[in-house]
């Protein structure tokens, strides 16, 4: 009878393998090494369909383009989504300068969420062309970003910003406009564009009441008299004019005014005339001190390039 100690050391496994299982078949060397010859030919195949296949996986594998550290293209999706957040002002079109009445402003906070502001001064009954932060839905798609905007239920605005360079302070692109009205699409518009980072917002700041007038140049509605705007905290604003030695609000009927970044716009309608007027500039800067100071470049005559100043001071 086949012992532990008498059998080969294959079979002393495998008897004690079976001693464990409390089964007492006596198997052969030769059971034994047929089997063993036989699981030795299966482990054969098996590696050999397995290296097969992971050469096959390799030989066809994919590049991936899902990695968002591609030193060799700084505008990855993930980059721009990245790198487009915050708020930027038109700067720059077809390589001129962008008058202050066209500027525009987009704020991107995600990468599936934007808001714009601007305000044109062709505006129409259908579309009036005041947006003080708009909400726009962001499509990302490799360099291109789209956004998508519907300020009433007739009108829906498209811009398509297709990135060459993207860096923290300017974004360089070409930039497509759409305006669809109803089905219709309408103000199409295709330029080479520069955007500038806008670093501060002064849409809390400007509230209060202020005092001053046109410093140089002309906006088209100054008298060179001293004047008081009051900037309300719901959009609208309260004009005064000097009357003797009291200052008196009977001039505005409407008047309504944004800011967005460095951006001011206002419009307003005056008691004795419907027509809507609008203005442009943009703040330079305000200071702790009370001096609020403005700027705008405006078209002056023969297609110059004028700029103008306006200096006001905090009214306590």
């Amino acid at each position: 009878m086949a012992t532990a100690s008498n059998l080969t050391p294959r079979c002393r496994l495998f008897f004690a393998y079976s001693a464990e299982k409390r089964t007492f078949a006596i198997v052969t060397k030769h059971t034994l090494n047929n089997q063993i010859h036989h699981n030795q030919i299966k482990k054969t195949l098996t590696l050999a369909l397995l290296s097969a296949a992971m050469l096959f996986a390799a030989c066809t594998k994919e590049p991936d383009t899902t990695s968002t550290t591609d030193g060799n293209n700084p505008n990855t999706p993930a980059t721009i989504a990245e790198q487009i957040l915050g708020k930027w002002m038109l700067a720059e079109q077809n390589g001129q300068p962008v008058f202050t009445n066209e500027k525009v402003v987009f704020t991107f906070i995600s990468e599936s969420l934007a808001y714009e502001s601007t305000s044109r001064a062709n505006y129409t009954e259908t579309d009036d062309k005041w947006a003080n932060h708009l909400q726009c839905n962001v499509s990302i798609f490799g360099d291109t970003v789209i956004l998508t905007a519907h300020p009433n239920k007739r009108v829906t605005l498209i811009d398509s910003l297709f990135i060459d360079e993207i860096t923290p302070t300017s974004i360089h692109a070409s930039h497509k406009h759409i305006t669809r009205i109803d089905d219709t699409d309408t103000d199409l518009s295709d330029n080479d564009v520069r955007w500038d980072k806008v670093p501060i917002d002064y849409q809390q700041a400007i509230l209060g009441l202020w005092e001053g007038h046109i410093a140089s140049g002309n906006s088209g509605y100054d008298d060179g008299e001293l004047h008081r705007w009051q900037y309300n905290n719901d959009g609208t604003f309260i004009y005064w004019r000097l009357d003797g030695d009291q200052w008196v609000d009977d001039v505005n009927d409407m008047a309504e005014y944004l800011v967005d970044g460095s951006l001011l716009c206002t419009r307003w309608t005056n008691i004795d005339d419907p027509t809507e007027k609008r203005e442009w500039w943009e703040i330079a800067s305000i200071s702790t001190d009370g001096i609020m100071n403005w700027k705008a470049l405006r078209q002056g005559e023969n297609n110059t390039l004028d700029t103008v100043t306006f200096r006001m001071t905090r009214v306590q």
